[in-house]
């Protein structure tokens, strides 16, 4: 471990740890994906669950 890269350059600990960060790829970017989602939302809205509209009071 004295030889090691890690302890050349900073602490001879976590010798041998690698990190790694792994991200989904996708051509759109957040705010298409956030309007598609909020389409399919509304789309899938039930306006008159109880199969009435409530009457105003």
């Amino acid at each position: 471990m004295a030889d090691s890269y890690a302890a050349q350059t900073w602490v001879d600990r976590n010798v041998g740890v690698i990190g790694v960060a792994l991200f989904a790829e996708t051509s759109e970017s957040w705010a298409e994906l956030d309007l598609k989602r909020e389409a399919r939302r509304r789309e899938a809205a039930e306006p008159f669950p109880s199969r009435f509209a409530q009457l105003p009071l």
